[in-house]
This record gives C-alpha cells, structure tokens and sequence, in this order.
C-alpha cells in the first residue's frame, strides 16, 4: 500500500510490514477433470501499519471528513485459516466453488482484538460461460460472515449540581 494518509494528518510513510507466513496445501485432480485444493496457512505480522477507520462503517465517498474517524495502531497481527477449492474448467462452461474458515486478529493494548474486516466464514462460487474464444460471461457470488461489531449506544440525562438540589440546566438558566 503506497498510501500517505494526508486527510488524517499524516507527513510520512509508516515503516514497512514485516510478516512470516507459513502455508501448506494440496491439489489433486480427479478423473472427470475437477481440481481440487486443500490448504492451511498461519501469517504473523510485526510492525502492522496503522489504520484509519470509519466507525460507522458507512459507505463514503470522503470518510476522511466524517467524525467517526479513528486511528488503530496495532503492535502486531496474526491470521491463520484454511481453504478448499474445488474447480472445473471445461471448453465452454468453467466454475468453482471455495469455503474459506480464517480468523484475522490485531494485538492492541495487551489484547488480541478481531481486524476490522475479519470474516470468519467465506463462501465464493464462480461460473463462466464462453459462446465464442472471444467472449467470456462470467457471473460470481460471494458471501461471509459478519464482519466485527460493537454498536454505538448515546444517552442523555439530566446533571444534578451537588449540594443544590436544582439541576444543572436550571443553574444554566
């Protein structure tokens, strides 16, 4: 991400990530010509760049203007999950279909807390029709788990002032 986050006040690139990841699959096909492939992976990342994030979650076309904005800064991130993929390609149909089970976690304040856009579940299915060499229609539906959510709770309430009995409004008045 070659990104400088001028809106939230920032002067200069953060420090590059560094991260360690491990995978392990295995792809086999099968006698009528679907693939399929099994892996498992683990990634741990030190030095995580820091995030800027709407809390809302709205689509925006400025988030950086909205008042919901916070910086995350997180000491360091892991993920780890495990994919099946299984796919055909054919001369005129090709699809696939993957379930994705994963977990994404940053370490902020002594605490691994969920990423922002951590999904748990993920299944994706594909389809592609080709009429001619030179035409492909392809179509593909995707959908997840929820992403992490604490929601925003405000209450009002009336002030008393110590020692008069009035409210603070009335003081105010």
């Amino acid at each position: 991400m070659a990104e400088l986050e001028v809106a939230d006040g920032e002067t200069e690139y953060a420090p590059s990530e560094q991260a360690t990841q491990l995978a392990v699959g295995i792809e086999h096909e099968l006698e009528n010509g679907i693939q399929a492939r099994f892996e498992v992976y683990t990634r741990q990342i030190a030095r995580p760049r820091r995030e800027y994030l709407n809390l809302w979650r709205e689509i925006l076309a400025f988030p950086e203007l909205e008042g919901d904005r916070v910086r995350v800064d997180p000491t360091e991130a892991r993920t780890h999950g495990f994919e099946a993929l299984i796919s055909k390609d054919g001369p005129v149909w090709d699809w696939s279909a993957s379930y994705v089970l994963a977990e994404a976690e940053d370490r902020i304040d002594d605490a691994w807390v969920p990423r922002f856009m951590d999904q748990r579940h993920a299944f994706n299915f594909t389809i592609g029709f080709r009429p001619s060499p030179n035409w492909v229609l392809a179509g593909a539906w995707h959908i997840h788990s929820g992403w992490p959510f604490t929601p925003q709770e405000i209450h009002f309430d009336t002030l008393t002032v110590p020692g008069t009995g009035g409210e603070l409004a009335a003081q105010l008045a």
